[in-house]
Parts: C-alpha cells; sequence; structure tokens
C-alpha cells in the first residue's frame, strides 16, 4: 500500500471567505479568527406567555457538569420541574 504524500494547499480566499450573522448572530473578526456570539438585544422580550403556547415552547439549559446544553420545556420551567 502507498502512502500518501502531505499537501499543502495555497488557495486564492481566506476561509470562510463571508460569514453572514442572522438574527441575535453577531460575528467579529479578530486577529483572523471569527467570532460568534448570541446579540441579546435582537431578541424580542416578552412579559408573559399564553398558557395555549407552552406545550410548544422550549428553551435551552446549560449543564455544567455535562459540558452541555439540553432542551427543556417551558412547561417544566414554571412548575419546579427543572
Amino acid at each position: 500500500m502507498t502512502d500518501f504524500p502531505d499537501l499543502k494547499i495555497k488557495a486564492l480566499v481566506n476561509f470562510p471567505a463571508e460569514a453572514v450573522g442572522r438574527t441575535g448572530i453577531n460575528i467579529v473578526k479578530q486577529d483572523g479568527r471569527f467570532y460568534l456570539d448570541l446579540n441579546y438585544q435582537d431578541f424580542a422580550r416578552v412579559s408573559s406567555l399564553p398558557p395555549a403556547d407552552l406545550p410548544n415552547l422550549y428553551s435551552l439549559f446549560w449543564n455544567v457538569a455535562k459540558q452541555q446544553f439540553v432542551l427543556v420545556p417551558i412547561a417544566l420551567v414554571g412548575t419546579g420541574g427543572v
């Protein structure tokens, strides 16, 4: 079996060539790196939730022990289930 040689590819553009943030996402290029952050000001604020919408609403919670996000129904948050 033949070993393949190491290859270096010289591209004419830097990748990602274009980074686009949409609603609630900010993209900042700093020192040649792209950083993506949430922009909370772009999200709508609500003062109440209609009870009929509760079964259809979810939120992300950060589990520090597992170092991962967990998708949780909003209905559990209000009942003390989380």
